[in-house]
């Protein structure tokens, strides 16, 4: 990347970039911003979310806000989509 591109990546996630960029993917090639196509900016589904949910650990946090998988699950279907 230039460092025209670097300007336009926020501080706080361009480590996460690097590292990124930094993976290979199953054929050995080294991953580029095109082949991850935009999982970064795409919305995530509630088909997705209930997914990832029925696949966590219970009793965990989803991040470093501490909300609880458990909490995450109990949400109506309503407060999900939001």
């Amino acid at each position: 990347m230039t460092p025209t591109d670097w300007k336009y990546i926020p501080k706080e996630l361009r480590y996460i970039y690097k590292q990124a960029s930094a993976v290979y993917n199953k054929k050995g090639e080294r991953m580029e911003g095109r082949m991850y196509g935009n999982i970064f900016t795409a919305a995530i589904t509630t088909r997705e979310m209930d997914a990832y949910i029925a696949r966590m650990r219970k009793n965990t946090a989803l991040g470093v806000s501490g909300i609880r998988i458990d909490h995450a699950a109990a949400l109506p279907e309503e407060m999900r989509a939001l």
